[in-house]
């Protein structure tokens, strides 16, 4: 009975067996670099719809805290996206004039500035901390209606 060689693959693959993917086209770099400005824009005009729902339903409370909720989500997603593009930076440039403890501050004191407003406005109404959350919830409606466009121009254009 004559054995057949074993052929064992090595993890990670030898470079000859990787596949190199080709470069993205101009159009889907364009498109794709547009999203985190979509997203920006989402937030606000998400941020405007729940104000306006919430004003009908709570009144003035539900327009404060939904109001501040949607300021803090819009600066938080902001802080984050200028804390990662620094990370970034910093580890692929050596030079980098980002400072650490810059960034790490910028990126600590954001959830800081959240738990105080969160913190006020639980003292002056229950309805207001709910609208608040509600609003510090936009960036993932934001993100999920990004991503169903990102989905459907992909499809439909062939990004």
């Amino acid at each position: 009975m004559s054995e057949e060689p074993h052929n064992e693959r090595t993890f990670p693959p030898e470079p000859e067996e990787l596949i190199p993917s080709p470069p993205p086209s101009p159009l889907s770099l364009a498109f794709y670099s547009g999203a985190v400005a979509r997203i920006q824009r989402l937030i606000l005009v998400l941020g405007m719809l729940l104000t306006v729902a919430l004003a009908a339903k709570w009144g003035t409370y539900g327009v404060v805290g939904a109001a501040l909720g949607t300021a803090l989500a819009y600066f938080n997603f902001s802080a984050l996206v200028r804390s990662v593009e620094g990370i970034g930076d910093r580890i692929v440039n050596s030079n980098s004039p980002e400072r650490g403890s810059v960034l790490v501050v910028r990126f600590v004191g954001r959830i800081f500035l959240i738990a105080i407003a969160g913190y006020a406005i639980f003292n002056l109404s229950v309805r207001g901390l709910y609208a608040l959350l509600a609003g510090l919830c936009i960036p993932v409606a934001a993100m999920l209606c990004e991503a169903a466009y990102e989905t459907f121009a992909a499809f439909r254009r062939g990004l």
